[in-house]
């Protein structure tokens, strides 16, 4: 039986659900809004990745992966980083938290910071080509 305004569409792709909609299961949600002890803990693997950064660099780059975990993205601005969390992360490190209104996210290390922190998760920035498959499957 064919679904209203899905005429020509086959049943997969007609009974695909959206995930702005309705998560898989095998995706956690984020219990307020992100902000979740749970959501800043630093797996083994992170906490390998951040020490690999010079001294200055490893809590901005701890707690900028751990922000685009718990929100699917990074910082717009300085005030969305909770000073509780910079200190979460600091404690999991072993260092001490310092004043984080360090993170330009407009610099070089903040950029280089950012595509490591995407390929370590497996995301990329998106590119012309991409909007023009989308469009094209649209």
């Amino acid at each position: 039986m064919e679904k209203p305004g899905l005429a020509g569409i086959p049943d997969f792709v007609a009974n695909l659900r959206s995930f702005a909609t309705e998560p898989p299961s095998r995706i956690r949600l984020m219990a307020n809004d992100g902000n979740d002890a749970g959501a800043w803990m630093l797996t083994m693997a992170d906490r390998a990745s951040a020490m690999a950064k010079n001294g200055a660099s490893r809590l901005r780059f701890a707690v900028l992966l751990a922000f685009y975990r718990a929100h699917g993205r990074f910082p717009r601005a300085l005030e969305e980083i909770d000073r509780e969390a910079v200190t979460f992360v600091a404690r999991q490190m072993g260092m001490e938290p310092e004043d984080h209104n360090y993170v330009d996210m407009t610099s070089r290390t903040g950029k280089r910071h950012r595509t490591e922190i995407r390929f370590l998760l497996g995301f990329r920035e998106a590119t012309v080509a991409d909007a023009i498959m989308l469009e094209a499957w649209l």
